[in-house]
């Protein structure tokens, strides 16, 4: 029986509790009706993605999402003090974040499209680290255009470079 992985099981187990009684005793401080409804780690156990739902779920995306982004960055600093090893900490409402890759992967395409058609930089409208980085994702292979990322602070923005 190999005990190592025992214990990192139960470790995680641990973290998994405690990260979940975290997140919805903030969510119930915010007088919201919601729920983490799942937990799920990837296999090497570095990532971590929590789904929440509830009649009030929606209202914790917040405006662009603002609030899901607070709520994952305070569950992911919890979740880093509490364990040995950094972790990536996802959390979605309702699937929330694979619309708004979706969304952004659509658009990046059409201002591609246009950055090309009119022979033109074209820039996006600001949006967080993680929303920059799907549009350089989704743009990096075209041999069309060439993508990055420009501003400060809250107007950070992608730019769109035709080729």
């Amino acid at each position: 029986m190999n005990t190592d992985n025992i214990t990192e099981q139960t470790q995680e187990n641990d973290l998994e509790e405690g990260a979940v009684e975290f997140l919805e005793g903030i969510i119930e401080k915010m007088g919201f009706d919601a729920f983490v409804s799942e937990v799920r780690y990837s296999d090497d156990g570095r990532d971590i993605s929590v789904e929440i739902e509830g009649p009030d779920s929606g209202r914790l995306i917040g405006r662009q999402g603002q609030t899901l982004d607070a709520l994952q960055l305070l569950l992911s600093r919890t979740v880093d003090s509490a364990g040995e090893r950094r972790r990536r900490v996802s959390v979605d409402v309702e699937g929330y974040r694979q619309r708004r890759d979706r969304e952004l992967e659509k658009i990046a395409a059409e201002m591609a499209k246009e950055a090309v058609e009119y022979g033109r930089t074209v820039h996006m409208d600001p949006m967080t680290a993680r929303e920059r980085r799907i549009v350089h994702i989704c743009l990096r292979d075209s041999g069309e255009v060439q993508t990055e990322s420009a501003g400060t602070g809250e107007d950070r923005h992608v730019c769109i470079i035709p080729l």
